[in-house]
């Protein structure tokens, strides 16, 4: 199976090699035009970061929804699911899930 980061290599290659449009060269290589067109935009998120682990350490107490409250009141416009993402990534905490169920044969 070939990657989409390899195709769009080859698109570029055909594209500088051969004088043909972007919209053939992709119809060639079976990549969609607008996969080869898209940029990825991330953001950086140093200054979340920092701030999760300032009220980290100045409210040992404080778990994820709390500090999610502060960076609220602090200005952050961030995602509840995100900021729980960085909060556990910074304290190298594990999310708890709960214990799977046994399974046991029925008895007749």
């Amino acid at each position: 199976m070939v990657t989409c980061q390899a195709k769009k290599e080859a698109t570029r290659v055909l594209l500088k090699n051969y004088d043909i449009s972007q919209s053939r060269a992709c119809r060639v290589t079976t990549l969609p035009l607008s996969s080869f067109r898209y940029h990825s935009v991330k953001k950086e998120d140093h200054q979340l970061i920092e701030r999760i682990k300032f009220w980290s350490e100045k409210r040992i107490r404080y778990g994820h929804p709390r500090i999610y409250e502060m960076l609220k009141r602090d200005g952050f416009q961030v995602n509840h699911k995100k900021s729980e993402r960085i909060y556990y990534k910074v304290l190298k905490l594990g999310i708890k899930k709960g214990k799977k169920k046994k399974k046991t044969k029925a008895r007749w």
